[in-house]
């Protein structure tokens, strides 16, 4: 039989006497499936759409100053760092408004995953706690950066900001889940976020490539 609608129950907090229940089995248990106040439905919404707003509030940021700081750090970055030099470069030759593109090409991504979780689509809080686990370490990455850069890197101040917010996402998904939903979930979270990723840069490179032999 199809699994039960997710997104009604994994921010429930009332977890059953049973320890075997309130993890692994947790999403198949019918205490979470019946014992769900409306206060608790509505929280359950909020968090799914907190993903979108997240993203937003976050690439907001990178959108508006990666350019700009690319051009005044890429260089010296690919000179400290040749190895990812390639990646710098690539970086560097992306517009603001091809940054921009991309950025909502994911944010559509996310947008569906959302509206499919909230409609109980099969197996979408799996796939939406993919794309979530995916968001975290995305801003995990942009903290690590600064630490190697010993500096600001486009990202940083929401990084920071959401990093509380995603740990604690995180922590009650994970008291419903097994270690091998979330394992998987991860894995293929991250595997899409970079696939996915390089496909929208493609496509705002595409958007804003010049035309009849104009120049950017």
């Amino acid at each position: 039989s199809p699994a039960p609608s997710p997104h009604r129950i994994y921010l429930q907090t009332s977890f059953p006497a049973s320890a075997s229940e309130s993890r692994g089995s947790a999403l198949e248990s019918k205490y979470f499936q019946t014992h769900l106040t409306e206060n608790e439905h509505f929280k359950n919404i909020l968090l799914t759409i907190s993903l979108p707003l997240a993203f937003i509030l976050h690439d907001g940021e990178e959108t508006l100053l990666l350019r700009r700081w690319m051009k005044t750090h890429g260089k010296d970055l690919a000179e400290q760092f040749p190895k990812f030099s390639p990646i710098i470069t690539h970086l560097g030759s992306l517009s603001t408004k091809a940054f921009a593109i991309a950025a909502l090409e994911e944010l559509f991504v996310i947008a569906i995953v959302t509206y499919y979780t909230l409609t109980g689509g099969y197996y979408g809080f799996h796939i939406w706690y993919a794309l979530f686990i995916a968001f975290s370490f995305h801003i995990l990455i942009h903290i690590c950066q600064a630490i190697v850069v010993r500096g600001y890197v486009p990202g940083l101040i929401t990084s920071l900001l959401l990093a509380p917010y995603a740990f604690l996402v995180l922590c009650i998904i994970g008291f419903s889940m097994g270690k091998m939903e979330i394992t998987i979930c991860g894995f293929a979270g991250i595997v899409f976020m970079a696939a996915n990723l390089a496909f929208a840069h493609w496509i705002g490179r595409f958007l804003t490539r010049p035309k009849n032999g104009t120049k950017k």
